[in-house]
């Protein structure tokens, strides 16, 4: 249990720090969440963060117990009575504090639910994010820690070891195929965090598998084993297939695809995350590094100094070839997914790849350039070949010019990928987040660099003329001086770029006039909704239809995104569709002053029952009550009018709409799925029973038409 603590205080204080990331650049770029209540947060807070230190101690607690019982652990009246005692107290205690915390989050949620919110909980989302990957990251140390004891005869295998992990992968099953679906997971934090783990194990499994072959070619070459290759082909091929296994279960069957209880999170901010920071710009990192070193090292072989045997070097070249196969294959395949749908859309994530690898080159060439200028300074004051008690000058120059060159190279790719962006759009770059970081962060490091430079050339050139002899004022001044050119450079380009752009905003419509002429009024404010008018709900019109179809083609829109296809029947659907469509429904609208902001329609077609079909509210208005109301105001009048059942269908992965549906009494009647085209639910309810409405607006509204029966709109 101690060894299960001190691994997991490290993992929580990372998953702390990594959330507090998540957190700050979503609130740099905008996330979208509506605004929280502090009281509310508070009482989340509490009751999910004990909830979580309950399942720590129910787990470790019953690892104990469980080692105890499978090992020779020690019974009543031994000397460790006490130990055990004390797990069994941690258990009775621990046990129903869970049970009753999980009951409290369980009320919060319906509580939500009865206002028509159907959204999980953050606190709850924070939850399953922590114990789904502390369960599974602990697993996996196990798992790591029973690989290295392979073949180990001084330590060999018992029962009793697998104890922790499996009640730990018990543990995670219980929070993935039961807590998870049924509470959900606000964002897609925890796939992430699950893909990323994955894909770590299953490269370092492959790093480790191809060091041994090319390790065991090296050997047969020059007849020396490496001293650094360590680990078994069998050792590293168990680390690669469980990485691959986690990879593909968070990876491929959840988080790259469709069809999961969280619907399609690809394309996501995390998914771009995980594609291009994880997997594209450490990978291209790599392969530039190793670039550079194996030039180098050939240059050296052939131009440099080559006193050492061929084996001093080209032992590097084993762990340096595998670096750049692994790096490839990471590459590849997260810039195949980048790009396998279609260009990807220019957004923050692309944008920090690619001010990283700037930043990258960036801060490479600048150390080689003024590398480089020192050698020149030096070779032209005192023209030696070498440096005393060090390497050979035309060592130094070969690594030097070879980092120089590929540091430049990559800066101006990225570069020139950038300003491509810049004249596509030239104010959604100028306005980008990370290129107002790179520049400011460039400003800063290298505005204070150059004062340290200067203030250290002013102290030299002062404490010469002072001591009176200036005999060593050249080789001291090499350093800052170099250091000063080259900086002094790159703060130069950088101050001419920040007046380009801010010269582009300067000409945005919100920007402040230069002769203090008005602004447009349009935007001194920012955008909010004026004061609500009462929401009523009324039947709809043959006038409303022109502003119902462009209702339904705003509110649909996040269809699309969850099926990952625009090609969906209602944003398909034309104008004459729609319109025959609602002449065989009738229709409830939900209107705001003069603007519909919902609607729902209902129509007999198929045996079973009323097919309720349309239910849809303003994007600027959902999760606001809207849809909840309008289903039950159909129900209410649909059961008046003598109907006993209605019923509709719905998308499997449709999460939102799901539980929506779920919390007002629907139940699942039926599944199908046609031929490549998505899983659909047929939803029943009964109307036998009465109607539980949504609490109204406390502003009066009209009296709506009833549903009669179901008759066309008129």
């Amino acid at each position: 249990m101690d060894l299960v603590l001190s691994i997991l205080s490290p993992l929580i204080l990372f998953g702390g720090l990594v959330t507090g990331a998540v957190l700050l650049v979503r609130a740099v770029i905008g996330g979208g969440e509506e605004p929280l209540d502090p009281v509310e947060a508070l009482k989340s807070f509490a009751v999910h963060s004990g909830l979580f230190v309950a399942f720590l101690v129910v787990t470790l607690a019953l690892v104990d117990l469980g080692q105890r019982i499978v090992g020779s652990g020690a019974t009543v009246g031994s000397a460790g009575a006490v130990e055990l005692a004390q797990t069994m107290a941690l258990l009775l205690v621990a046990i129903p504090a869970f049970g009753g915390l999980l009951f409290a989050s369980e009320r919060r949620r319906l509580h939500r639910h009865q206002n028509g919110d159907t959204r999980s909980q953050r606190g709850w989302s924070t939850y399953l994010v922590g114990a789904l990957s502390v369960s599974l990251v602990v697993v996996l140390v196990y798992a790591a820690q029973l690989i290295i004891r392979l073949g180990d005869t001084d330590d060999p295998f018992e029962l009793v070891d697998g104890v922790a992990p499996t009640i730990w992968l018990a543990v995670w099953g219980l929070h993935w195929f039961f807590l998870r679906p049924r509470f959900g997971v606000r964002g897609d934090a925890h796939l992430a965090i699950g893909s990323i783990v994955g894909l770590g194990w299953f490269f370092t499994g492959v790093y480790g598998l191809v060091v041994q072959v090319l390790g065991s070619a090296y050997a047969s070459v020059f007849d020396d084993l490496i001293a650094e290759n360590s680990g078994t082909a069998k050792q590293w091929l168990l680390v690669l297939l469980v990485g691959a296994v986690v990879w593909t279960w968070y990876w491929l069957l959840h988080f790259d695809r469709p069809g999961s209880v969280e619907g399609d999170r690809r394309r996501s901010s995390l998914w771009f995350f995980t594609t291009v920071i994880i997997g594209i710009l450490p990978a291209v990192t790599v392969i530039l590094w190793s670039v550079t070193a194996a030039i180098a090292g050939v240059l050296i072989w052939f131009l440099g100094d080559t006193t050492n045997d061929a084996a001093s070097y080209f032992e590097p070249g084993v762990f340096i070839g595998t670096a750049v196969i692994v790096a490839v294959l990471s590459w590849a395949y997260h810039r195949w997914r980048l790009v396998s749908s279609g260009p990807a859309e220019r957004n923050e994530a692309l944008r920090f790849a690619n001010y990283n690898l700037i930043s990258l080159g960036l801060i490479g060439g600048a150390t080689a350039a003024t590398s480089l200028l020192l050698i020149a300074w030096k070779m032209a004051r005192t023209g030696i070949t070498s440096f005393a008690g060090g390497p050979d000058v035309a060592n130094i120059l070969i690594v030097t010019l070879t980092g120089l060159v590929v540091c430049t190279l990559l800066w101006r790719h990225q570069w020139g990928t950038v300003e491509r962006h810049r004249e596509a759009d030239p104010i959604g770059e100028s306005d980008s987040v990370w290129r107002k970081v790179y520049l400011v962060a460039t400003f800063a490091v290298g505005g204070l660099a150059l004062a340290i430079t200067l203030v250290r050339i002013v102290f030299i050139v002062l404490r010469e003329l002072l001591d009176g002899s200036a005999a060593s004022l050249s080789a001291d001044l090499s350093s800052p001086v170099a250091s000063s050119i080259v900086i002094a450079t790159i703060v130069w380009f950088h101050f001419a770029i920040w007046r380009a752009d801010r010269a582009v905003l300067a000409g945005r419509p919100d920007a402040p006039k230069a002769d203090g002429s008005p602004v447009d009024a349009r935007y001194q404010q920012p955008f909010e909704r004026s004061a609500a008018a009462p929401v009523v709900i009324r039947a709809a019109t043959a006038a409303d239809l022109g502003e119902l179809f462009t209702l339904q083609r705003a509110a649909f829109v996040d269809e699309a995104f969850t099926y990952d296809t625009p090609r969906t029947p209602r944003l398909e659907m034309t104008f004459a569709d729609y319109r025959t469509l609602l002449a065989a429904s009738t229709t409830l609208v939900a209107t705001e002053g003069h603007r519909i902001i919902g609607a729902i329609s209902a129509r007999s077609y198929r045996s079973g029952g009323v097919d309720i079909e349309g239910l849809m509210v303003a994007p600027d208005r959902m999760r606001q009550g809207i849809a909840a109301r309008l289903l039950g105001e159909a129900e209410r009048q649909l059961a008046a009018a003598g109907h006993a059942t209605v019923q509709l269908i719905v998308g499997e992965i449709a999460t939102g709409p799901r539980a929506l549906y779920e919390s007002r009494g629907y139940a699942i009647a039926s599944r199908d799925q046609a031929a490549g085209g998505p899983s659909l639910l047929t939803l029943h309810k009964s109307l036998s029973a009465p109607v539980e409405m949504p609490k109204p607006d406390p502003a009066p509204a009209t009296e709506p038409t009833p549903f009669d029966s179901v008759q066309p709109l008129s």
